[in-house]
């Protein structure tokens, strides 16, 4: 599938359709106008009509489908997701009639069920439908029918902890679409690509419902993200250079002289320096028995190294690897070594 944007000036379409038909006429590939439309306001309907006329193709509709995710206009709601439904339902249904043992549920669940809405968690926040789907799950998983209802023992989101927590070690989806939204966030704070750039321009600018679903899983991702210091320009707030988390999550208002502080701003000390000197020590400490961190191992990068290293908590920014980990997650994890600069 081909997007074009154009403008609808009668000589740029007529300029467009020359391309388009050079490049059947040399290539053997021809376009086929059954399955392609075009998106045009439905007041201009004058234009419109000259787009139909030079192309032959139909006028499309928001919303539509392109690369099995939904592209519309306007808030996003559940019934763009419908389709979603349906095919789990459909899935549901050719196995409900027949007569499984809870293994052969188990493993419907774990292989087929569970899969069929990964592709689309990872462009859209559907965690609505992702909750009715898990209803769904449990209503299987229990053999549950219109006509016969048994007893549901144990909460969905208990099942799937480890099978070391009493869990059957199902894939949560609710924690596979968080897990979804925290390599977003990785790729965005981390990445170098044009996309990373701007994403990282138009964020602040924009509202959307990707945005918000991002916020919703910002703590738990900042809190998992170690900063190995090695030139201290990264943020002494909003960086977790400590072990504690970032700092401005429980040090309440942050004093609006410094907003921007950097780490080796912040401490000033050189080379062997007891941390008990530094300007802001004495609440860290109050923090870190509040979190009842006993031991904080520090180790010296070497200072020529150029630029911050950033860990994540599993070593691993991948969505297997944090999705078992998820319920496992209790409060902050912590690091076994925080890394701080020579400050020369």
């Amino acid at each position: 599938m081909i997007w074009w944007f154009f403008p609808t000036w009668k000589k740029t379409l007529m300029a467009l359709h020359k391309t388009i038909t050079e490049y059947e006429k040399y290539s053997g590939q021809l376009i086929n106008k059954q399955k392609s439309f075009y998106l045009i306001s439905k007041h201009d309907v004058h234009n419109s009509n000259v787009v139909n006329h030079i192309f032959q193709i139909t006028k499309g509709y928001f919303p539509f489908t392109y690369l099995g995710a939904n592209i519309h206009t306007g808030r996003t709601l559940n019934a763009h997701f419908d389709h979603i439904l349906t095919n789990f339902d459909n899935k549901l249904a050719g196995w409900k009639h027949r007569i499984l043992s809870s293994g052969g549920r188990m493993i419907l669940i774990n292989h087929v069920l569970n899969s069929l809405p990964l592709y689309h968690m990872t462009v859209s926040p559907i965690t609505t439908v992702v909750r009715n789907m898990e209803r769904k799950l449990a209503n299987f998983l229990w053999d549950n029918k219109i006509d016969h209802k048994r007893p549901i023992w144990r909460k969905w989101a208990r099942i799937c902890y480890p099978d070391s927590e009493n869990g059957l070690g199902f894939r949560s989806l609710i924690h596979i679409q968080r897990t979804f939204f925290m390599k977003i966030l990785w790729k965005r704070n981390n990445g170098k690509g044009i996309w990373a750039s701007w994403v990282n321009f138009i964020k602040d600018t924009t509202r959307s419902i990707m945005n918000n679903s991002l916020a919703f899983v910002r703590q738990t991702f900042d809190n998992n993200c170690c900063i190995q210091v090695n030139n201290g320009n990264s943020s002494f707030w909003y960086s977790n250079w400590s072990n504690l988390g970032p700092l401005y999550y429980y040090w309440g208002d942050i004093p609006l002289t410094d907003p921007n502080l950097a780490i080796k701003e912040a401490m000033p000390g050189i080379a062997g320096l007891s941390i008990q000197h530094w300007k802001y020590w004495p609440k860290i400490h109050k923090i870190r028995k509040k979190l009842r961190i006993n031991t904080w191992t520090i180790s010296l990068t070497h200072p020529k190294v150029n630029g911050e290293a950033v860990f994540f908590a599993y070593h691993s920014m991948s969505i297997k690897t944090n999705s078992h980990h998820f319920n496992q997650f209790v409060g902050i994890l912590k690091f076994d070594v925080v890394s701080f600069p020579y400050v020369l």
